[in-house]
């Protein structure tokens, strides 16, 4: 549902490079960052980072997709947004 018509409807809504276009993904994050949401999760399959393992991520030419999407949208949301990433170590 395209991101539930970008959270227009109320619901689950996932933050994902697998199925959503980079542009889809920062109007989503706008959109909550309006709505006050205060942690945004990021996530993806394990087995997308595996060309032929997923159907996200079929060939090699999708895997280099995945990386570019995941590089430029974190790159949105730190210099754009201001948020800062963690991890769960």
């Amino acid at each position: 549902s395209r991101l539930l018509s970008l959270f227009g409807g109320v619901g689950q809504a996932m933050l994902s490079p697998e199925g959503n276009s980079l542009s889809t993904m920062k109007n989503l994050t706008k959109k909550l960052i309006k709505q006050i949401v205060e942690t945004l999760v990021l996530s993806f399959h394990s087995t997308s980072i595996c060309p032929g393992m997923s159907p996200y991520t079929k060939n090699q030419r999708d895997e280099k997709r995945l990386y570019y999407m995941l590089d430029k949208y974190l790159d949105f949301i730190t210099s754009s947004i201001g948020c800062e990433s963690f991890n769960l170590d």
